[in-house]
């Protein structure tokens, strides 16, 4: 899978087309990124909108001790276990 007509990386997809995300290496986002997903004679497009911050981004926090959000599962490294 490869960005077509496009300058920057916005969002990746798997090879499979199961999957849209990011990593962290993206470094713009977009008001309008399509991906186009075709299988034999059928073709869907899929609309998003990606929001980037400009770099460097300032965070001000009043606490200063940050806390898993409950509910949410944290993610293993490969490398960490």
């Amino acid at each position: 899978m490869r960005p077509v007509d496009s300058v920057w990386v916005v969002v990746q997809v798997v090879e499979s087309c199961g999957w849209v995300y990011m990593d962290g290496s993206e470094t713009h986002g977009s008001s309008s990124v399509t991906v186009i997903t075709k299988y034999g004679r059928h073709t869907r497009f899929t609309f998003f909108e990606v929001w980037a911050p400009h770099v460097p981004v300032d965070v001000v926090l009043s606490d200063t001790v940050l806390e898993q959000v409950k509910g949410w599962k944290v993610p293993v490294r490969p490398e960490s276990r």
